[in-house]
């Protein structure tokens, strides 16, 4: 299986503690290479780091398609932080998050991450719960 982190951990040790039943939001935070750089020589051209994310998007939506999940959230305007510090944001929910872990181990995900590895010189991926709460419940 391919790992998300450096230290080794698979999905499903990384999200040990949570409930998997349960919907998550998955917040992508990406920040393109400006040419794709590919471990192994790629039968592909040379390309940009944003096409490199589309190759891999491309292959993993028919993985994606008919399972309820669904993109809610994208783009952004940044009004704290460096500018330009992100070339792609958006939450991604998954109605249980036992279906990350099943991407994430399946075959046609393992076959395309390479596409994603090569493509993103910096990202972020936090796993988020939905709450349906009053925002003055924030900081309890």
């Amino acid at each position: 299986m391919t790992s998300l982190r450096t230290d080794g951990r698979t999905v499903r040790e990384l999200l040990g503690g949570v409930d998997l039943s349960q919907p998550i939001g998955m917040l992508n935070l990406l920040k393109f290479r400006a040419e794709a750089q590919y471990d192994e020589p790629s039968s592909k051209e040379r390309c940009s780091g944003a096409d490199a994310y589309r190759r891999y998007a491309e292959g993993v939506m028919p993985l994606l398609a008919g399972k309820g999940i669904t993109l809610h959230l994208r783009g952004g305007i940044e009004l704290i932080g460096p500018p330009d510090e992100w070339d792609a944001a958006f939450v991604i929910r998954y109605p249980r998050g036992e279906m990350l872990v099943e991407l994430a181990e399946s075959a046609g995900y393992v076959s395309v991450v390479h596409h994603r590895a090569a493509a993103v010189a910096d990202s972020r991926l936090l796993l988020m719960e939905f709450v349906a709460e009053e925002v003055t419940e924030l900081l309890r």
